[in-house]
């Protein structure tokens, strides 16, 4: 009899260290302000700009309290904060230089772990850098289809309603 509930017991301790489902998962949220300064947000700060949209995302996730500029340049800045790599080692230091060949995002090993990725608006990382992504869009309007394709690929993933309604409820510029 002893002997029979050893596989269960086996079975049952080892469950725990199952890998997490991707209801479990939590989304992730880049948001890259262009030539934005950090006290320009409400969330941190900021007496009379108004950012309610990124108040309430810092508000229900993670916000970063302390970070530090690697570049003064947009296209290295952006390229080190996905990458995680300093500019000089990304071998795109200056301004507009692209993603070389050996370059891996953070969107990389998201996809390989069963992530939608997606990016939009200004980039400049070069056919190397896109390709790392599932999804590209180029104004905030083509916002919505990411969420939708993000959702056919995995329905229980999707817990976006809050970032759903803030980009399909903006108002025009």
């Amino acid at each position: 009899m002893c002997h029979a509930r050893f596989p269960l017991a086996a079975v049952l301790v080892l469950s725990l260290f199952a890998a997490p489902t991707v209801a479990d998962r939590p989304n992730i949220l880049v948001v890259i302000g262009d030539d934005i300064g950090w006290k320009d947000y409400g969330c941190y700060g900021h007496p009379s700009i108004r950012t309610p949209n990124i108040d309430a995302l810092a508000a229900a996730g993670l916000k970063f309290t302390h970070a530090f500029l690697t570049t003064s340049s947009c296209s290295p800045s952006r390229i080190s904060i996905l990458s995680g790599r300093y500019p000089h080692q990304t071998g795109a230091e200056d301004l507009h230089m692209r993603l070389p060949v050996s370059g891996v995002f953070i969107s990389t090993p998201l996809r390989e772990a069963g992530y939608f990725t997606g990016h939009m608006l200004k980039t400049h990382y070069g056919p190397n850098g896109m390709k790392q992504f599932d999804w590209y869009g180029k104004s905030v309007k083509e916002f919505g289809t990411f969420l939708d394709k993000a959702a056919a690929k995995n329905p229980s993933s999707c817990g976006l309603d809050s970032v759903t309604r803030i980009v399909r409820t903006r108002p025009e510029p």
